[in-house]
Formats: C-alpha cells, sequence, structure tokens
C-alpha cells in the first residue's frame, strides 16, 4: 500500500481560474454533436478538485483529456516541470490526451464598475480553451474522437468505482466525504467523517464481472495494522463489480463475446458504453487503535 499524495501549492486566484476553466469548457461543448446512445458523447470525469495529475478531465466519445489549469501572472507560468512530468506519465499510463487551459491574471483592477477591485481572469486560448502540451496546438475533441472502441484504463475504472462510492454508498448513509485521491497504487481513496463528526477512511477497490479472485476486506488487515497513520481512524472497504450491458461487446480481435462471457472478468469495458454496477456496501475492515 502507498500513501504518497501530490501536495501542490497552488497560486492565487486559482479557485476563480478552475471555475473559470470548467464552465467554459461546459459551455463550448454544449454545441459539440453529442449522439443518441445512453451515454452521453460528453461527459465529466473529474470535476472537482482531488490529489491527482491534472485538475479537470473529462471525456468527448472514446477519448479522454486531462486539464491542468494553468495561471499565468506576468509571464510566469505555474505549470511547472514536476507537472509536466507527472501529467505526460499519467497520459502515457492510462491513455489519456494531455491538455493546458491558460489564464492570464491581469493587475488588480475595478472589473464590477462599482467601485469593487478583483483579479481579472481571462482564457488565453479562444473557444474550448484547450491547448496540446506536446504541441501547442489547439485541441479540438470532436476531431481527436471517433466510434472505435477503446478499452477503460485502470485509473478510470477505479475513478468510477469511487464515484460510486461517494455517490451510491456514502452519501446514501449520509456521511461527508472530506477528500479522495483515485490515482492507482495510492491508499485510502476517500476520507469521510461519520455520524459522530470522526475522520475515517475508505479502500475502494474494482473488478469487471464475477471475479472469483476479487478482493475482499481480509488482504488489507496486515497492511492497515503495519501503518501507523491510519490506525488512529476506523477504516472501511468498498467493492465495485463493474459489467457491460451493451448489446453487443466485441472482443480485441472484434469476436463477439458470446453472453456466457459478458460477466467474466476477460469482458473489456469500453470507454462510452454503457456499465452496471454493483457495490458490496460499506464494510468495516479496522477499528482505530484496536488492531481489530
Amino acid at each position: 500500500m502507498a500513501f504518497e499524495c501530490f501536495q501542490d501549492e497552488y497560486p492565487a486566484n486559482f479557485g476563480l481560474a478552475y471555475d473559470l476553466a470548467g464552465s467554459t469548457i461546459a459551455r463550448v461543448a454544449k454545441d459539440f454533436p453529442q449522439g443518441n446512445g445512453k451515454v452521453p458523447y460528453f461527459r465529466w470525469l473529474v470535476s472537482r478538485p482531488q490529489m491527482l495529475f491534472a485538475h479537470l478531465v473529462f471525456a468527448y466519445r472514446n477519448r479522454v483529456f486531462a486539464v491542468h489549469v494553468d495561471v499565468r501572472e506576468k509571464g510566469e507560468t505555474s505549470f511547472t516541470e514536476k507537472h509536466r512530468q507527472r501529467l505526460l506519465e499519467a497520459a502515457e499510463n492510462y491513455n489519456l490526451i494531455p491538455c493546458l487551459f491558460p489564464i492570464e491574471a491581469a493587475e488588480p483592477s475595478c472589473i464590477h464598475g462599482n467601485g469593487c477591485y478583483g483579479i481579472k481572469l481571462s482564457p488565453l486560448v479562444d473557444g474550448l480553451g484547450l491547448v496540446d502540451i506536446h504541441t501547442g496546438n489547439k485541441v479540438d475533441p470532436v476531431k481527436l474522437a471517433s466510434s472505435d472502441d477503446i478499452e477503460m484504463s485502470i485509473w478510470e475504472k477505479r475513478d468510477l468505482a469511487i464515484q460510486v462510492a461517494c455517490e451510491n454508498v456514502l452519501k446514501k448513509k449520509a456521511l461527508k466525504i472530506l477528500s479522495i485521491c483515485s490515482v492507482p497504487g495510492i491508499d485510502p481513496q476517500i476520507w469521510f467523517s461519520d455520524a459522530n463528526g470522526d475522520r475515517c477512511w475508505c479502500i475502494v477497490r474494482e473488478w469487471v464481472g464475477d471475479d472469483k479472485n476479487a478482493p475482499q476486506q481480509e488482504a488489507f488487515f496486515d497492511s492497515v495494522k503495519l501503518t501507523e497513520r491510519l490506525r488512529p481512524f476506523d477504516g472501511f472497504f468498498v467493492g465495485i463489480s463493474m459489467s457491460s450491458v451493451e448489446p453487443v461487446v466485441y472482443d480485441s480481435n472484434h469476436n463477439v463475446v458470446p453472453l456466457s462471457m459478458r460477466f467474466s472478468p476477460s469482458c473489456p469495458l469500453y470507454r462510452g458504453s454503457s456499465v452496471c454496477v454493483k457495490s458490496n456496501g460499506l464494510e468495516r475492515i479496522y477499528v482505530a487503535n484496536c488492531g481489530v
């Protein structure tokens, strides 16, 4: 189990820049072709701050775009070499298109016309506002996407599982989510507060179909006992099973997957396809300071 997360120091006015980038992408994407399927062509995968390799992540058809919001002041970029390497590594590992959303922060001025002073933020690229970090060219999701089958990466499956755990398990129990981290290899994925206001952690794992080797809560007992920073808090486990519910599913060789294999771990899950998810609920795996 790994426990190191990326702790960035955000530039001034990052919250406003983050909102501006997200609202701009959503507004422009409304004019994209949307298709007639159950899964919309444009969909947010990450639209809230978390410890991740990108600030915003969205999908359009079969392509996934990881976006770093680059706040620039007096020509100085907030996109460091560390950020670049982290984003490029994630793009390579999870089949993502790495993008920048550059935003210029102007000097404080009277931007409201009523004596109220503040920082003026302006996207530096017209339209969607995105540039490819490799080429510096504008990014056009409509031209880059297609109807080809592209399998979901391990990060996409983990992120979906965390979303299901948050929305369908924790929030239904009226538990307050404090933070999430969907980077594979980093545990736990969720920190939340219980009904008494005490901090708790939750490990999330996902698998495809009826996997006999799916991880169970017992698999984490020894690791938790050896991890000092987790022992002061109650710990939980949520397991999520995913299965394709498309009328027809093809394997990597373009052969139809028979119905008898539809719920096997070998059945692929493709981006933009309809997926059924099933949770085992919230299972306690550790009681604070008791070692059980």
